[in-house]
């Protein structure tokens, strides 16, 4: 695939820019980068992410605008909502 590793067999990696390796549109996150514990290799997983959906964000097609029913006048309607008579019992 080409990605460069360092000394150790990690993937190479600036230090600014943590998730871009040396090829264009691959990124890395997590233990593939260095030792780390979980709650970093997520946090790292998420940046990954957020890469590659910038990548993707051109390609992304434009909204459809949604297309709801005309409304109709409520003027000549009885309302639908019934009254209840409560009565109260006296003791």
């Amino acid at each position: 695939m080409g990605l460069q590793v360092n000394q150790q067999g990690f993937c190479q990696t600036d230090e600014f820019s943590p998730a871009q390796t040396s090829v264009p549109g691959v990124f890395v996150g997590g233990a593939f980068r260095s030792p780390k514990d979980i709650p970093e290799s997520v946090v790292e997983g998420s940046s990954a992410a957020a890469m590659a959906a910038s990548l993707l964000l051109p390609l992304r097609q434009a909204p459809v605008a949604k297309q709801f029913p005309a409304e109709g006048s409520l003027e000549k309607r009885s309302p639908r909502l019934e009254s209840l008579s409560v009565t109260a019992e006296k003791s």
